[in-house]
């Protein structure tokens, strides 16, 4: 190591050029369009800026004094949490039995895992929405929650699982074997030796679905029913209504909340030594 100086590199041009390639596709795919949406929330008529006295806070007074606004951030957040921490269970599972497990059809496992993202959302939620209906026992959970959270967790299926799969598959085995031979049940070792040493991939897992579900409305439309609309569906009635204003309204907070969760996911992070 004494005989190696390293020295910063010259950086060519084409460097400078993906750099700037690469601003701009963020700028003009994410902070554009983010952008357009918190103006369109604040103008008189969705699109129209330059209008003269084009600016107006009525349509954010209007959701936030809408009765549906509030209950629709407490079904979000409840399914988003629910989902997430739900899910995060199930996948971390399944990951373990395609990583570690010897169970005869895991290929075949590992292909259907992909199927909720080959079946489109609104497809997905025809199905389910036909089950509710149509098997008794299924019939008395139709108009809560747990619908919803069925659905969003197989919907998020394949990359939960992907994710969790790909981390697993760097812990190296001996450690499970070690607390094996220290008396510890499977239960105990996935807890207690698994789940800590895959905690990163488990935060990161859970914000994304946690994002996807707060945003999702194919899945959930015909499965949800009035008193669970989730803010995304509430965004989705006012567009459809013509309200296209305080669908922004509600575009805007639904990014907000998911940048906050983010956020929190981060700091959690930095606790636990994760890095940036």
């Amino acid at each position: 190591g004494r005989g190696v100086r390293l020295s910063a590199g010259v950086r060519p041009w084409w460097a400078w050029l993906a750099s700037i390639l690469l601003f701009a596709y963020v700028g003009v795919s994410i902070l554009l369009p983010f952008g357009t949406l918190i103006l369109g929330s604040f103008t008189k008529l969705f699109g129209f800026f330059f209008l003269a006295d084009a600016w107006t806070a009525k349509h954010w007074l209007d959701v936030f004094n809408d009765e549906r606004f509030f209950v629709s951030i407490m079904v979000s957040v409840s399914l988003g949490v629910a989902v997430g921490l739900a899910g995060l269970s199930i996948y971390a599972l399944i990951a373990w039995v395609l990583v570690r497990g010897s169970v005869w059809g895991a290929g075949i496992i590992s292909v259907l895992v992909w199927m909720p993202w080959a079946i489109p959302g609104l497809v997905l939620g025809v199905t389910l929405l036909s089950l509710l209906l149509n098997v008794p026992v299924l019939s008395a959970l139709y108009g809560t929650i747990v619908p919803l959270v069925l659905a969003l967790i197989i919907k998020e299926l394949p990359i939960g699982v992907q994710l969790l799969r790909s981390s697993l598959s760097q812990v190296s085995v001996e450690l499970e074997e070690a607390a094996k031979i220290a008396g510890a049940g499977f239960l105990v070792t996935f807890r207690r030796v698994v789940l800590p040493l895959i905690s990163p991939m488990l935060i990161s897992v859970f914000v994304l679905v946690f994002a996807a579900t707060i945003r999702d409305i194919s899945t959930v439309v015909l499965i949800a029913t009035p008193g669970m609309r989730t803010l995304s569906l509430l965004m989705f009635d006012f567009a459809v209504s013509g309200r296209f204003e305080s669908a922004a309204v509600i575009g805007v907070l639904i990014a907000v909340i998911s940048l906050i969760l983010t956020a929190i996911s981060f700091r959690l992070g930095r606790r636990m030594g994760i890095g940036h």
